[in-house]
């Protein structure tokens, strides 16, 4: 592991622990997402993306710098984090990425308000912790995600739990493909939906 992601993982991890100590609905890690579990995420972006990748949850650009290191331009890169601490931890580390401040809830409306009323999404790549929101957040958080993604194009998302079960399929979705990441603090399954 290079020293310097080393040395951030360990800076991060105190900041992440906070956040989820003081709002665990709204942040489900207790650390930095590894870059085995970002690297995941990000292989099923489609290089070069037709259009924007958005990022949801992107706490402090684990998963962003996967996606830059994949050959995502960071014009077409729109990180988006709820927490003002951790976007502004991502707007100075990634100052060419557009890092909006925002609630997934409100995720077309911040889009639209940022990118134009009918913006071209390529993919949507999401931390978000769905399983700690409540039924109705998260039906309107994934009918904000099929809102905005065209047929055919990737939502990649997620999860600690590693078994599969019926919670993994998704109205309006299908799986593509799921896989699990043990390098990672806990393990997580990553599910490609389209």
């Amino acid at each position: 592991v290079p020293l310097r992601l080393l040395l951030r993982a360990l800076a991060d991890t105190p900041l992440i622990l906070w956040h989820y100590a003081t709002s665990p609905r709204r942040i489900g890690a207790v650390a930095p997402s590894s870059r085995f579990l970002a690297r995941a995420m990000a292989g099923w972006v489609p290089v070069p993306p037709q259009g924007y990748v958005l990022e949801l949850g992107a706490g402090t650009g684990a998963v962003t710098e996967a996606l830059l290191a994949r050959g995502v331009p960071a014009q077409q890169l729109v990180a988006i984090e709820a927490m003002p601490r951790l976007a502004d931890v991502l707007q100075r580390r990634f100052p060419h990425v557009r890092v909006l401040k925002g609630d997934a809830r409100k995720l077309i409306e911040l889009v639209a308000n940022h990118l134009g009323p009918t913006p071209r999404i390529a993919a949507i790549v999401s931390s978000l912790p769905l399983r700690a929101f409540s039924s109705e957040d998260r039906s309107l958080v994934v009918r904000q995600i099929h809102g905005l993604l065209p047929t055919g194009a990737p939502w990649i998302q997620f999860r600690y739990r590693l078994r599969h079960e019926p919670s993994m399929q998704v109205p309006g979705f299908r799986i593509h493909q799921t896989l699990v990441v043990w390098w990672n603090i806990p393990p997580a399954r990553v599910v490609v939906y389209e």
